[in-house]
């Protein structure tokens, strides 16, 4: 236990060198307060939790295959060459649409 205690101290210490606009102390505070609240999850939520995650990374590294698997299939085959002029063009339409999107989400939420 002492050595748990010795550990925390030296944790106070070092973030109380922080620079005081970080708040080196409050943040400490903050995370013991953090874990005096903290409770531990239900059975049901936790299961719940963790299904959500796997499915979250599941379908992530799927992704993730298909579009290695596509690089490899193209790598094989010669993709015909494009010119310069449609390459501008098809960055621009998508930067003004992009840019509208924005503005159009900015302007309905502020």
């Amino acid at each position: 236990m002492k050595v748990y205690r010795m550990n925390l101290i030296q944790l106070a210490l070092s973030l109380k060198r922080l620079p005081r606009e970080r708040g080196g102390m409050r943040f400490l505070k903050d995370v013991v307060r953090t874990l005096r609240v903290a409770k531990r999850p239900v059975p049901k939520a936790f299961k719940a939790s963790l299904r959500v995650v796997t499915l979250g990374i599941t379908l992530l590294g799927a992704i993730g295959y298909l579009f290695q698997l596509a690089g490899s299939a193209l790598r094989m085959v010669a993709a015909p060459a494009v010119s310069r002029d449609v390459v501008v063009v098809a960055l621009a339409v998508i930067a003004a649409v992009t840019l509208g999107a924005v503005l159009y989400l900015r302007s309905r939420y502020l």
